[in-house]
């Protein structure tokens, strides 16, 4: 925000949450399929019985 301090200090709660991007508009949210999209391209690497993950492909 490059505000000088006395600036910073000075605001009200509401004059920060606008000043750091509280009213800009939100982004779209991540979509079931999405998720599964994701969950597929980047799946999680199973755990051996001592809780340490598995080497790729096993």
């Amino acid at each position: 925000m490059r505000l000088p301090p006395e600036a910073f200090w000075a605001m009200t709660p509401a004059e920060f949450h606008a000043a750091a991007g509280g009213l800009a508009p939100r982004t779209a949210v991540l979509s079931r399929a999405g998720l599964v999209g994701m969950m597929e391209r980047f799946p999680d690497r199973p755990f051996s019985p001592a809780g340490r993950r598995c080497p790729e492909g096993g």
